[in-house]
């Protein structure tokens, strides 16, 4: 497979307005042949403007843009199926229509293909790109590289990601699991219908990447294929994001992990110490500072009220204040550094409502886990 490859950039887009045309607009000014190019993006049943901005742009750029109607389809995976089923490259490229693209990108993320015929997937890096400097929502995320992937991998430039250890939960929910999100990512189109086009409605991205992993293709990382990412720009947005995130994971352990039960200290993300034993089913439990800092306020005030020993309260006081701190520290590097406080209430609700979702998606799909995302 050479460099100049037919590729095709399958969007999935709902309710997109504020950001599908700047999404568009920076498709058409990609540096890769128009000829060996197409970009489909299946509405799914948008109720704002989002068909009309992409109907326009279809209108103006007939041989790149192709409007697709995903209406009848349940969520962003099934989407994502009948886009690839009307795709006509070699490499199918998935992102979202909240993203602006560098010029290169394209060019960049196809490269890798030519140099192993065992990759199956390509993911780039994903930077952050904010609409409004006022928001502070946004800023918030674009200063704590919210889903740079650079920093999940530490991979500095390129390289090959770890495949799959032993399918513990921590396997498939922890920090070096085997997939790309699909706002950057490129599949083999064949490897694709190899390995099934059924794409997830929940977890799309991990759950067809893990399924890419363990067909035994590899899986490869490029920080010079580049896209920028517009994120939520409300507290109320974030919230369900997060949420959402957390609630999908114990379906993930369900449909992956193997019958493991698990205790990782993970004050160091990237020097976890992990407790593995033999259990009936899988079960991890993740304790970072966010999540030792919780259970240190809820020892204290047991211990105030005598449920627990009184004599365990100072120590306990302790913890948690050293635990705040701990957790709290990264907000201290954001500016403008008068916004502390509120710096610091970000970082709290997206921890605790990401909390609250895997704890409901536990009891929803019957497999514990218990962690936090470290955004």
């Amino acid at each position: 497979m050479n460099n100049m490859t037919k590729v095709s950039i399958a969007i999935p887009a709902k309710n997109s307005g504020r950001t599908v045309e700047k999404t568009l607009k920076s498709l058409i000014n990609l540096n890769y042949p128009k000829e060996l190019l197409e970009v489909i993006i299946g509405d799914n049943g948008s109720t704002d403007n989002t068909q009309n901005i992409i109907l326009e742009y279809e209108k103006k750029h007939p041989n790149l843009i192709k409007y697709l109607d995903a209406s009848d389809c349940p969520g962003g995976g099934k989407t994502r199926e009948k886009l690839v089923d009307h795709c006509s490259g070699e490499i199918v490229v998935c992102t979202d229509a909240d993203i602006v693209a560098h010029p290169d990108w394209i060019k960049e993320l196809v490269k890798p293909f030519a140099m192993d015929p065992q990759i199956g997937c390509v993911g780039g890096e994903i930077l952050s790109q904010v609409l409004d400097e006022n928001n502070l929502v946004e800023q918030y995320c674009k200063q704590r590289d919210l889903l740079k992937v650079s920093k999940r991998r530490r991979i500095k430039t390129e390289g090959y990601i770890r495949g799959f250890r032993d399918l513990a939960p921590s396997d498939i929910v922890g920090w070096y699991t085997p997939f790309f999100a699909t706002a950057n990512c490129a599949y083999r189109k064949d490897v694709i219908y190899e390995v099934g086009n059924d794409w997830d409605d929940n977890n799309d991205d991990e759950h067809f990447g893990f399924k890419v992993a363990l067909k035994g293709y590899k899986q490869y990382f490029t920080s010079a294929a580049i896209i920028y990412h517009l994120h939520r720009n409300s507290v109320e947005g974030l919230k369900k994001q997060l949420h959402y995130y957390g609630y999908n994971h114990p379906k993930l352990i369900q449909q992956f992990s193997k019958n493991k039960f698990e205790i990782l200290l993970g004050m160091d993300r990237y020097k976890c110490n992990y407790i593995k034993i033999p259990f009936f089913k899988p079960v991890v439990i993740f304790i970072g500072w966010f999540n030792f800092m919780l259970l240190s306020i809820l020892t204290s005030f047991l211990a105030s009220i005598n449920v627990l020993n009184h004599n365990i309260l100072p120590i306990s006081l302790i913890f948690s204040l050293f635990s705040a701190v701990k957790f709290f520290q990264p907000c201290f590097k954001l500016k403008p550094f008068n916004k502390i406080f509120y710096w610091m209430y970000l970082r709290f609700i997206i921890n605790w409502y990401y909390l609250i979702g895997v704890i409901k998606g536990s009891f929803k799909f019957k497999r514990i886990c218990i962690e936090e995302p470290n955004y």
